[in-house]
């Protein structure tokens, strides 16, 4: 590889209108019911069905659609939905239908699934969408279950395909020297470093102030926090 001067780089985020890259999966939204983290104001529930922060509760042949705010478009979304268990003997699968829509009302939708039910406190049910084309989820509904469903948990995530800039992430701050780079960062986070083409550099414990982490590779890199839970809470693109 071609040798490059020697310099220190301060990279500003603003300097990138986006990068297109395919990069490892990351958690889009995840609420946990046992930990009343349904934010109630973001769900839309019809029929006599109702949100909590514990639980989202649907009627039978009613629906449930949950808003989100995401700015970055995604491929092979994932859904995976927990269901409180129902006082049945013995206890039956829910069957019911997702649909995601992106920011200008495109839609797909997944018909006739069927959860699992061999847990013995929850019924499981998972459908990956496998889009191979970059979908900016704005929306997730749950709608026509055969019976009441009651939502217990729900995380939807996928492959990152396009970073959006235009958004309210954390804006920590790079210094690229040619074996290590310095982050900034107001909060602790996970940091991921990928190449351009989207190979993984390695995953690092970042802690509020200033962290040293040692990394020699060269040309353009891109940087992603995320949190406890894998969703992203910022990114940049450098150069070294």
């Amino acid at each position: 590889m071609k040798k490059i001067l020697l310099k220190t780089v301060a990279i500003s985020l603003a300097l990138f209108t986006y990068a297109q890259t395919t990069l490892a999966q990351q958690t889009i939204v995840e609420f946990d019911g046992a930990n009343n983290e349904f934010v109630i104001t973001d769900w839309t529930v019809t029929g006599p069905g109702f949100p909590l922060p514990d639980k989202i509760s649907i009627t039978a042949n009613e629906s449930g659609t949950l808003a989100i705010n995401n700015n970055n478009t995604y491929k092979n979304i994932t859904v995976k939905v927990l269901f409180k268990k129902q006082n049945q003997a013995p206890a039956s699968s829910i069957m019911c239908n997702y649909e995601i829509k992106d920011n200008n009302g495109v839609a797909k939708t997944k018909t006739g699934l069927i959860s699992d039910n061999t847990s013995a406190t929850e019924n499981v049910l998972i459908y990956n969408f496998n889009n191979s084309d970059e979908f900016k989820i704005k929306s997730f509904r749950l709608y026509n279950p055969d019976k009441a469903a009651t939502i217990v948990y729900i995380k939807i995530s996928g492959t990152l395909a396009t970073l959006d800039v235009e958004d309210n992430y954390l804006d920590f701050k790079v210094i690229a020297q040619p074996e290590f780079l310095t982050i900034s960062s107001e909060k602790e986070a996970t940091l991921s470093i990928f190449t351009i083409t989207g190979q993984s550099l390695g995953n690092y414990i970042i802690h509020t102030g200033d962290n040293t982490i040692m990394n020699n590779a060269k040309g353009v890199l891109l940087l992603v926090l995320t949190d406890e839970k894998n969703a992203v809470i910022g990114r940049k693109k450098i150069m070294k």
